[in-house]
Formats: structure tokens, sequence, C-alpha cells
């Protein structure tokens, strides 16, 4: 019965998703009529390891394209602080100023809503 079970459990885990935690992403462009007008990738630079283009990754239903990177292969140093930037590319060009993300592993967000108590 205890083989049984482990088989089972086994075979679940096996069928999971390969993908880690966290992700990098973004707000999806919204689909346009125009081939040249949608996004085809992404350039996000800050990473360890320097910068990656990736193609845009397209939402089955709306069509509309975002970014979506994994990334629980980066060796991110806890405690160092981190500034994330990504460009968005179509046929036409590159995206304007970058969107950024400023980050440091390991250390908490500040507290949130401090204020006074009577109690």
């Amino acid at each position: 019965m205890k083989t049984l079970l482990a088989f089972t459990l086994l075979f679940l885990v096996a069928l999971a998703p390969a993908n880690a935690a966290p992700f990098l992403v973004s707000d999806e462009y919204p689909f346009n009529t125009e081939t040249g007008l949608n996004v085809a990738s992404f350039t996000v630079g800050g990473l360890p390891g320097g910068s990656v283009t990736l193609p845009a990754t397209v939402n089955q239903t709306s069509q509309g394209q975002y970014l979506h990177y994994d990334l629980g292969n980066l060796s991110f140093t806890t405690g160092q602080s981190y500034t994330i930037t990504a460009y968005a590319t179509n046929l036409y060009g590159l995206s304007g100023p970058p969107a950024s993300l400023v980050f440091t592993r390991g250390v908490p967000a500040a507290p949130g809503n401090l204020r006074i108590s009577p109690n």
C-alpha cells in the first residue's frame, strides 16, 4: 500500500509544471490588428549575468502580449540591491524609457500603514 501511495505521489509530482518562482511579469499589451504594432520581444537588463532578450508571451484568449520571465534559475546575492529594466520591441522599434523595478533579495519591505494606536 505504501508503495502504491509513493508511486502515485511521484507520478503527480512529475506532472507538475517545471517552472520555478519568482517571475518577472508585466501588464498585458492589447492585441493590434496591424501586426507590426504588437510587441514581439522584451529586453531585460540589470540581471546577474547580463541582459536577455526574450519573445513576448501571448495570451491565447485575448492575443495580448506580456512579459513573463522565470527568475528562478538566476543567482541573486542576498542583501544586494538590483535595478531590473525592461524594454518592449515591435516591428517599428524599441519602446521609450524602460520600465524599472528595484528590489533587494532577502530584505523585507518597509512596514505598511504605520500609525500610533491607543492600545
